[in-house]
Parts: C-alpha cells; sequence; structure tokens
C-alpha cells in the first residue's frame, strides 16, 4: 500500500473516531481526552530520554492520566488536583531518583512537571467548560476547536505545496512556508465564521470577529506544531511516535489542537 493511501486510511478513521467519542457521551470524551495527554506527555519526555537518561517517560505519562481521572471521573476538585500535579508527581520522582541515585533531580522534575503542565492542566480545565458551561455537556466546543485546527494544517499543507516560496522558520521547521501559513490561516477564519454563523457554535459577536477567533486559534495551531517540531529537531526524531502509521505518534496529530486548547482556557472571558 502506498504511503499516501496508509495516511488517507488512517487519516479516515482518525476522524471517525475522534468525532465520534465526542459526540456519544462525555464518558468516551474523557477517555479520549485521558490517551491524547497521556500519550503525548510520553512522547515527548521519551523524546528527552536520550538527553537526560533520568526522566521516565512512564512515570510521567501515569502521573498525567492520574491528574485526568481523578479530576475527570472522580469529580476531584480541581484545586486538589493541582496540588496533585504540582506537588505529589514531582516528589515523586524526585524520592525515586533519591533512592536509585540518579544525578539532576531538580531538571528532570522540573521537565516532568512542565510536561504535565502543557499537556494535562489545559484539557482539565477544558473538561470543566464542556461540562459546566450553561449546565450541560457541550461537545460542540470540542467540535469547533478540532475543526479550526484541521483547517488550519489541512489548507497551510495545501497552500505550502502550491504556492510557497518563502520559508517561515526554516531552523525550526524546514518544510513550513510563509504561503502556507497564510493559507492555513485565511482558511481557518472562513472555517470559524461558517461555523458560527450556521450555528454550531454559537458566540453572540460581531461576525468580524468568529474570523479574528479563527485566525488567532489558526495561528495557535501553528506555534503548537512550532514547538513540537523544535522539540522532535532537539531529539533528532523525524515523529514523536509511530501510533498511526503515515502520521506518526499522538503529540504529532494534536501538536496544533494542543496550543489552541490553551489559548481558549486563557482567553475564554471573551468568548463566553
Amino acid at each position: 500500500m502506498s504511503n499516501f493511501m496508509t495516511r488517507a486510511i488512517t487519516g479516515i478513521v482518525f476522524v471517525l473516531v475522534v468525532l465520534g467519542a465526542v459526540l456519544w457521551r462525555i464518558e468516551a470524551f474523557k477517555v479520549l481526552i485521558m490517551l491524547i495527554s497521556a500519550v503525548s506527555l510520553f512522547e515527548f519526555l521519551r523524546l528527552y530520554k536520550d538527553r537526560d537518561n533520568s526522566v521516565n517517560p512512564y512515570f510521567g505519562a501515569i502521573s498525567g492520566g492520574i491528574v485526568l481521572l481523578l479530576y475527570s471521573f472522580f469529580r476531584l476538585e480541581m484545586n486538589v488536583a493541582a496540588f496533585f500535579l504540582l506537588i505529589i508527581v514531582p516528589l515523586c520522582l524526585v524520592l525515586n531518583q533519591l533512592f536509585t541515585y540518579k544525578k539532576d533531580i531538580f531538571s528532570s522534575a522540573g521537565l516532568l512537571l512542565a510536561g504535565n503542565f502543557y499537556f494535562v492542566y489545559p484539557f482539565a480545565m477544558l473538561l470543566t467548560f464542556l461540562e459546566n458551561y450553561n449546565g450541560d455537556y457541550k461537545p460542540e466546543i470540542f467540535i469547533y476547536l478540532l475543526v479550526i485546527v484541521w483547517c488550519n494544517d489541512t489548507f497551510a499543507y495545501l497552500g505550502g505545496k502550491l504556492l510557497g516560496k518563502h520559508k517561515l522558520m526554516p531552523k525550526v521547521s524546514p518544510n513550513k512556508t510563509v504561503e502556507g501559513f497564510v493559507s492555513g490561516l485565511v482558511f481557518a477564519g472562513i472555517a470559524s465564521f461558517l461555523m458560527c454563523y450556521f450555528g454550531l457554535f454559537q458566540v453572540q459577536i460581531p461576525w468580524y470577529k468568529h474570523i479574528i477567533i479563527g485566525v488567532f486559534f489558526g495561528t495557535a495551531a501553528t506555534i503548537g506544531d512550532l514547538i513540537q517540531s523544535s522539540v522532535k529537531r532537539m531529539a533528532g526524531a523525524k515523529d514523536s511516535g509511530n501510533i498511526f502509521p503515515g502520521h506518526g505518534g499522538m503529540w504529532d496529530r494534536f501538536d496544533g489542537l494542543i496550543a489552541v486548547v490553551w489559548v481558549y482556557i486563557l482567553s475564554s472571558p471573551f468568548f463566553m
């Protein structure tokens, strides 16, 4: 089977599974979120393992999964979950390294903390918004963010292939172009406007702000992609993993979405 067909089939199955989990019921969505966060965190830490062998990717993935499990399924208060995330997880790692006589305990504990903070915390907050927004589960919020990211990525790729001449950040991601970046933002803005215009994501703001929001999120998606590219370049890796044939790992598939969720959480007062 050609690489194009492998990517196409994997992409279709991927979209169906993600949308199915989001639309089916909130429990399925919670499991999806846990997988995205924990596996992405595992891949992130594994990329650093060659540089710092005291980093334990499995410990990181389990700790992130526990935080989301406690928060999403057992309704642990966010301040308690944050305590576990910010205090207990790094402390356990430090103790583990002290007993095994490993070096650089604070640098690796900081790396684990940074990974949990980047991959786990925003999704925990997103669950709060999706469950409590007007008192009901609102999957359209997540679908809206997904569509923005997918449109930005797809048209940035197509725009770069058809029009790309000027490199965006060649030292970080050699294949990204300014033309592709602009193409992605244009269609992200259009997608945002159309979804809001037809009532998928209802926000009572002027029409032109829908376009601005789409461009804003499209920019965040690109930044998330560039962050991942810089980490992979540091580790000398092509992909963060190989879970999805032809597409790489979990972080490869959700790098833009993770950054967009962060931006959505931080800027939510503007949208609510």
